[in-house]
């Protein structure tokens, strides 16, 4: 099991990765910049060391084996690929993951990282890119999941007043279909709200619900699954780049419009794909729909490709859209994006994160969910927890109260191709979802484990 973390590079990915795990791993972090690992180690338990990660001497010095990890996510991919080769040929690592920021180099490396000893590729352009595409096709939904190989989903519902949800009491929700659907959290004025069965859910609010993915639950949901006509991109950077490599390999289908006031700007994207169609135009102009010759209803938008502030500002100005998604990379502004009404909020480094939880925990554990979409002021992040009971674990003894009083929610149960809402007990082989603060997820760890 692992329990240190090494974090080489402390830009914002590294300096999320360390706000995050610190409370789970003993955690080492390396930068050439000494303020910068005087500042996280002034606000942090943690271990600084400032150089280079290629010194053989501070390698040598951290005592690494198999309950350590490498997570190198430097500027420098070169730097990525090199310090993880040479760790894995000269240390007995339990895991090893690596930050590519050029497209092709890492879809070569993500094919084939199993053989170069590496446990975990991580592209967050590409894994942004590949959720917002998703999300397109979910236009009233902020996030949509799926759990137990998708024999159970879970979504976030942005309520408004014509929603057949808004008015209606929890008891009455989740008697609906012999309790197929449950309610599981709801945030209101970006607080989260304590919730009983006489619960009312109101206008504006935020509500987590897991349910069995038959017709008749998606229509009493309003859950619509349809595809855009049209996918209209924001701004040109990394995440375009990223965009177009995509759609032209997986969605070549979809019709994407790139806009930029700069065409200097997306000069470069559009010699490499002609295929593509590019504007320059101002993004809060609604004439734009004009000069596109389509209808706002027609097009999923992706704003991703300007600042975090722009990003916000252009998505709120084109709500008509088909679907708004929009991409924070600061996650300071993702409770303003909440309070004035972002449609969908995806912030990369959660992506990331998601990924970097779920392979750093111990195999009965099968995945990690972190609800960044349900983050608030007052709130830590919120974990989904899908895991797998297995023969002695301290879970097959205690019961449901002892959870409750852990702040631990079990939501579901999988057992022999049946799901269950609750049980008076578990047994060897049960999957479980579990609901938790990410505080009490270490709780979890120690009731999974043999």
């Amino acid at each position: 099991m692992i329990k240190r973390l090494i974090v080489a590079g402390i830009g914002e990915l590294g300096r999320s990765i360390v706000h995050t795990l610190q409370v789970h791993y003993e955690i080492i972090a390396i930068d050439v910049r000494n303020e910068i690992i005087l500042d996280l180690s002034g606000k942090y338990d943690i271990q600084g060391i400032t150089g280079n990660i290629l010194d053989t001497a501070i390698l040598s010095d951290l005592k690494l084996d198999q309950k350590c990890a490498l997570i190198s996510v430097t500027g420098e991919d070169s730097i990525n690929l090199t310090v993880c080769r040479y760790v894995r040929d000269h240390f007995s690592l339990g895991f090893i993951a690596l930050r590519l920021k050029d497209l092709s180099i890492y879809q070569i490396i993500q094919s084939d990282h199993l053989k170069e000893g590496i446990h975990l590729v991580l592209n967050p352009e590409f894994n942004t890119i590949n959720n917002a595409i998703y999300r397109l096709y979910y236009p009233n939904i902020m996030r949509h999941m799926s759990f137990f190989e998708k024999k159970l989903h879970g979504i976030i519902l942005r309520i408004n007043e014509q929603h057949h949800l808004c008015g209606m009491k929890i008891e009455e929700i989740e008697r609906y279909q012999l309790q197929d659907v449950k309610v599981v959290q709801i945030f209101r004025n970006n607080k989260l709200e304590e919730i009983h069965k006489n619960t009312v859910i109101k206008k504006n609010d935020r509500v987590c619900i897991i349910y069995t993915p038959v017709s008749v639950l998606k229509k009493f949901l309003e859950i619509t699954v349809s595809e855009p006509k049209f996918v209209v991109s924001f701004g040109i950077n990394s995440f375009s780049y990223a965009l177009t490599q995509t759609i032209q390999e997986h969605y070549p289908f979809l019709n994407i419009f790139f806009v930029d006031i700069d065409p200097f700007k997306y000069h470069e994207l559009a010699t490499r794909y002609p295929k593509f169609s590019f504007y320059s135009s101002n993004f809060l102009d609604e004439s734009l729909w004009t000069d596109l010759n389509i209808r706002p209803k027609e097009a999923g938008i992706l704003a991703l490709g300007l600042n975090d502030a722009d990003n916000l500002l252009s998505g709120l100005v084109h709500q008509s859209a088909h679907q708004v998604i929009t991409v924070l990379q600061d996650a300071s502004y993702i409770p303003v994006g909440l309070k004035i009404g972002a449609r969908s909020i995806i912030h990369p480094n959660a992506l990331i994160l998601e990924q970097l939880m779920t392979h750093l925990s111990p195999s009965y554990i099968q995945r990690i969910h972190i609800l960044m979409d349900s983050h608030s002021d007052s709130t830590e992040p919120i974990l989904f927890v899908t895991a797998l009971i297995v023969e002695e674990s301290d879970l097959l003894k205690i019961s449901y109260d002892t959870l409750k009083a852990l702040n631990i929610k079990v939501l579901a149960i999988l057992r022999k191709n049946k799901i269950f809402s609750t049980s008076e007990f578990f047994l060897k082989n049960d999957q479980v979802l579990f609901l938790c603060l990410q505080s009490n997820y270490a709780q979890i760890l120690n009731l999974l484990k043999k």
